[in-house]
């Protein structure tokens, strides 16, 4: 089973939590000395589909395609588990840049 990271989760500002959020929530999880740390919105709403690795076509290393089928309508994930709809993503870099 999936656990977050605790100790890097974003405790103040818009994107803040604690750990009665669960695995949901804003992390900054650090890499290498002197690299910005790893901006991470996390939740326990996902689904990701992978095809049997006989199927797979892999052109290149870090290339992700997404598919959609198309005439079907699929379910979003409700709003918040996405972001916070009244903010700018200026505003959302000055809160996620705060102690990076």
């Amino acid at each position: 089973m999936f656990h977050v990271p605790n100790k890097h989760r974003v405790r103040g500002g818009a994107f803040a939590s604690d750990e009665s959020a669960g695995n949901n929530g804003a992390f900054f999880v650090p890499r290498r000395p002197g690299t910005a740390p790893l901006k991470v919105i996390a939740s326990d709403c996902v689904v990701q589909y992978h095809p049997p690795r006989s199927e797979y076509v892999n052109n290149h290393p870090f290339c992700l395609h997404l598919w959609r089928p198309a005439g079907l309508d699929l379910p979003l994930p409700p709003a918040w588990m996405v972001g916070i709809k009244s903010l700018t993503p200026a505003q959302v870099f000055e809160q996620t840049t705060e102690g990076a």
